[in-house]
């Protein structure tokens, strides 16, 4: 035998379940390098008397640092004078550029009634969402 094929009615099912196996296989070392990531951070923290963590911090500090590391990330292509602007505009907001960017698509998804309601937080609690500050807008 020195070749396998899969009868044509078979062979897109066994394709789609070779590649959720693939993209499980995935997901699981990039759990496990962020959990091993997370415990080597909060050992490091902890032993090198940085911070003294109680185990309500521990978990809180664990949950940011796991939604951070296995949160998906998006390349853009900005161009500098506008990054420049986010920037600005987010240190003003006391966010990172990244929420910053995240609270104006929000934003301009709410507006164009392109974002469902998150059990009536509309467009608040996002990751790094503050006060509606800079918007031009009141609630």
């Amino acid at each position: 035998l020195t070749h396998l094929a899969y009868a044509p009615e078979i062979a897109p099912a066994m394709l789609r379940r070779q590649q959720a196996e693939a993209i499980i296989a995935a997901r699981k070392k990039i759990v496990e390098g962020a959990v091993s990531m997370v415990d080597m951070a909060l050992s490091e923290l902890s032993d090198g008397g940085i911070v003294d963590f109680d185990e309500d911090r521990k978990a809180t500090m664990a949950s940011n640092l796991m939604v951070v590391l296995c949160r998906k990330q998006y390349p853009l292509r900005i161009d500098p004078e506008i990054w420049a602007a986010v920037e600005r505009w987010a240190e003003d907001d006391m966010r990172s550029a990244n929420a910053q960017v995240e609270w104006v698509l929000r934003d301009a998804l709410r507006r164009a009634g392109r974002l469902p309601d998150r059990d009536g937080a509309g467009e608040r609690g996002g990751a790094g969402d503050k006060s509606n500050s800079g918007a031009g807008e009141s609630d």
